[in-house]
């Protein structure tokens, strides 16, 4: 049997909480990266080839480029495998979102279930807001408001800043 030492004194205990909490850092971060990739450059970006035409195309090859960036100097060595894991998410809060528009989510099931009694992935509170707000201020933003809506829409838009997601960028 061979020992391998990488880190002095660390135990088994520590060593699996620490990668089961980077894990789940590493899934949240990437949902709350995508969902903030679909507030700034809508959803063409998701699908489109990696040399489209368009000024959104263009400002996503320069946020991709960074992201590339990013995961190099990070250590990963093809991060466009990183950037397809951000993609599948970004289709995944699509997909969530039509199902929401289509009243399929389950709302009024206990937590973690769906109506059907399946069980749901669990949103953390960070990701279930920014889907939310934005969803609301993309809604807000079509409409025609009165001055308390106006005011509210507003807040929306302090609130998406407050976690870190520039309003200004949702279409």
């Amino acid at each position: 049997m061979v020992t391998v030492t990488l880190a002095p004194a660390q135990t088994l205990v520590e060593a699996r909480e620490g990668f089961i909490g980077a894990v789940g850092a590493e899934y949240g971060a990437a949902k709350l990266y995508a969902a903030e990739l679909m507030a700034q450059f809508g959803e063409t970006w998701i699908d489109a080839a990696h040399d489209a035409p368009g000024a959104d195309m263009d400002a996503f090859r320069i946020e991709r480029a960074e992201l590339y960036k990013g995961l190099k100097a990070a250590g990963h060595s093809n991060p466009s495998v990183k950037l397809k894991q951000i993609k599948d998410h970004a289709r995944g809060l699509l997909a969530a979102h039509t199902r929401g528009l289509l009243g399929e989510d389950g709302e009024g099931a206990g937590e973690g279930e769906s109506a059907g009694g399946e069980k749901k992935e669990r949103r953390s509170v960070q990701l279930r807001m920014v889907e939310e707000l934005i969803s609301l201020y993309k809604f807000a933003k079509r409409s025609v408001l009165n001055e308390a809506q106006a005011n509210a829409f507003r807040m929306i838009g302090q609130a998406l800043r407050d976690l870190g997601v520039n309003p200004e960028g949702i279409e």
